[in-house]
């Protein structure tokens, strides 16, 4: 059999098409990339991690610091970058270690000297067989003006209710003293019970306006307070503590608490003044809203060996689901009774764990009590 010539004219010019198609797919390709790359929201660098040059940058990043698109090339990032240990600093964020990414917060000089708050999402990668920075760029100037303002209006509102508070303190103090000593003489004059009554009224409203001054003035002093020096707590005097100031409580309602010996506790860290307002809320929470008697039970364990769990337990008529969800916001009441307190002490309570490095909880079922909790990290 004779075999049929190779038609090499054939295959090169069909091979030529397949290159020629590939070309133009390719050509298309780097078509829309370099449209989709140009047109991004984010500022994109790719930059030489040899000497930290510019290689090449889209458009909007050309736009955004005043330059053209050649300009930027061949610039070295410090020419652009500020981010050392002047004022205008910002720290690093963070970094995955796991995905090689690191993000942080700069400032990017525009040609004409002016400062661009950014976040810098910076990798290493492979680009035409050798390793570069590829960096996107985010403008964070709108969060950083709204985050100063955010500071700012908490500054002023603390700054209103401390002033607020304290102006009130004086006058109250007077209506005070004036109520006391009407109350002693009306105990030895002829004065109907009417009067009595209204006397009454006016004390009793004179002490709930104390005591929420006194708690504004707390909430107020948490928020200034960035940080606090956390030390190792005596938790049993500081309960001790907690049940003296609520002495005529318990004595009135009749409340049967029982808690661990001094040596049972666990001991953890926080700030023992702060820790006292925790376990004073939570047990006349407990007092005003436990059973008849109510009866109470602290206790504490370490979870994990690195956090101290202290917890008030009582046997009221218990929280639904809806409830234990809002009962850490402000001005929020454990419920509709006529229990005194205006709904600030468990969002302080929320606030002085926190800021201790802690948090706060509460587990409860309708019929079966409930049990409030503070976690602060133990002692090592």
């Amino acid at each position: 059999m004779s075999s049929q010539p190779t038609d090499y004219k054939a295959l090169w010019e069909a091979a030529q098409a397949k290159v020629d198609r590939l070309q133009v797919e390719l050509n298309r390709s780097n078509q829309r990339w370099e449209h989709i790359i140009n047109n991004a929201g984010d500022s994109i660098f790719i930059i030489s991690p040899a000497d930290y040059t510019i290689q090449q940058a889209n458009s909007h990043a050309a736009r955004r610091l005043g330059y053209t698109d050649d300009e930027l090339v061949g610039m070295s990032l410090d020419d652009i970058e500020v981010n050392d240990d002047n004022a205008t600093t910002m720290q690093v964020a963070w970094m995955s270690e796991a995905s090689g990414t690191q993000v942080y917060e700069c400032y990017h000089r525009h040609k004409e000297g002016h400062l661009i708050p950014v976040e810098v999402s910076s990798r290493v990668v492979e680009l035409d067989g050798q390793e570069v920075l590829l960096n996107f760029v985010r403008n964070i100037e709108v969060r950083k003006k709204l985050e100063a303002e955010r500071e700012q209006l908490i500054a002023d509102l603390d700054a209103y209710a401390h002033t607020v508070a304290h102006d009130l303190k004086n006058p109250l103090a007077t209506v005070l003293g004036y109520a006391s000593l009407l109350s002693d003489d009306f105990a030895y004059m002829d004065v109907s019970n009417e009067a009595k009554d209204l006397l009454a009224a006016i004390v009793q409203g004179s002490l709930k306006l104390q005591r929420i001054i006194e708690e504004l003035l707390l909430l107020a002093k948490i928020r200034t307070i960035d940080d606090v020096e956390p030390t190792p707590l005596n938790m049993g005097e500081i309960v001790r503590e907690a049940l003296a100031r609520l002495t005529v409580m318990i004595h009135e309602r009749h409340a049967e608490i029982n808690m661990p010996q001094d040596n049972e506790w666990a001991v953890a860290l926080g700030h023992t003044a702060w820790v006292e307002e925790l376990w004073a809320n939570y047990i006349s929470n407990a007092i005003k809203y436990g059973g008849t008697p109510p009866q109470i039970t602290l206790g504490c364990e370490i979870q994990d060996h690195q956090w101290g769990c202290f917890w008030v337990s009582d046997n009221g008529h218990g929280l639904s689901p809806d409830e234990q969800a809002r009962l850490f916001k402000q001005f929020t009441r454990l419920d509709g009774s006529s229990n005194s307190g205006e709904g600030l002490g468990l969002s302080i309570v929320k606030r002085i764990a926190e800021k201790m490095k802690g948090r706060v909880g509460v587990e409860s079922v309708v019929g079966q009590g409930s049990t409030f909790y503070f976690i602060l990290p133990a002692a090592t």
